[in-house]
Order: C-alpha cells, then structure tokens, then sequence
C-alpha cells in the first residue's frame, strides 16, 4: 500500500519544481522571450568573460544575482557579505571588470566602498544598487555619478551597464 501526499503538498512541490526550472532557463539565456538585439547583446556581453564583484549583505539576493550573472552573462563573479570583506579582495590585489555594491549595509556601506576605490586609484566600474530608492543613501549616491540600480535590478538595465 502506498501513501498518498496531500494534494496541496503535491501542488506546491509541482509549483516550486516549475519555477526553479524557469528560473534556470531565464538565468541561461533561453532566448524564448528575449528579442533577436537583446539576444545578441547578451551574446556579445559573454564574450567578454567580465570579472565581477557583489558585495551585499543580503545573503538570497546576493547568490541569486551572481547565479544570473554566471549563468547568463558568462562573468567569473566573487562575493562577500559586506563592504569590509569587499575592501580585502580589492585590496588583496584582485582585478575585477565591475563591482556591485550594495548601498545599505551595516559597517562600510556602499558609498563607502566607492570612495575607499578612489582613493586606491581604481578604474574598476563600480555599481550601487539599493531596494530603497527614496532614502537618503540613493540621494547621495546619485552626485557620485555612478549607475544606481533598484533591486530587483530589470534585465534591460543590466544589459545596458554590461554592454556599455
């Protein structure tokens, strides 16, 4: 005799199954709703193999972006959960084609990220992003003259800073 789950389990395990899937194939590229010059542009972005940095706290966010970055856009990524550890690396003497830092972080913030790198000398592109776009943090990361980006971060933004 076997036993049957209950159909509401049943329905969320299908549901969950479902959307990792999609989720993957959006994360690879899959094309399926993406335009033929969007298309091209991610195609030209992976040829560039970047070497990318995320710094963010938030410890969902932070590997579901670098899974994307990875999977869709061919970058080699390292991440690391504040703007101190991000600091080491930089430091450290790794090279690194963009940094993506998040603005809110306890300790070094993202600001304070962006200013210890000038103060290296960096030419390293460097990226803020924030879920909170009406703070006082997105008000002073807009003088630096940086791309400021809203979490969750639209595919279409993303493709215009890579592909710049």
């Amino acid at each position: 005799m076997t036993t049957r789950r209950p159909p509401s389990q049943t329905a969320r395990g299908y549901l969950l199954k479902y959307f990792i899937v999609k989720f993957s194939l959006l994360a690879m590229g899959s094309g399926d709703s993406l335009g033929s010059a969007e298309a091209s542009k991610i195609d030209e972005i992976r040829g560039r193999k970047y070497k990318i940095l995320v710094i963010d706290d938030k410890d969902k966010f932070r590997k579901a972006f670098c899974f994307n970055l990875k999977r869709k856009y061919n970058a080699q990524v390292e991440d690391v959960n504040s703007g101190e550890a991000g600091m080491e690396k930089l430091r450290g003497g790794n090279s690194y084609d963009f940094v993506f830092t998040d603005i809110m972080m306890p300790g070094m913030t993202g600001i304070d990220v962006y200013h210890e790198l000038k103060k290296m000398g960096s030419e390293i592109r460097i990226v803020i992003m924030s879920a909170y776009s009406d703070s006082d943090q997105w008000k002073e990361a807009q003088k630096l003259k940086v791309p400021l980006l809203h979490k969750p971060i639209p595919e279409d933004q993303l493709i215009g800073i890579l592909g710049a």
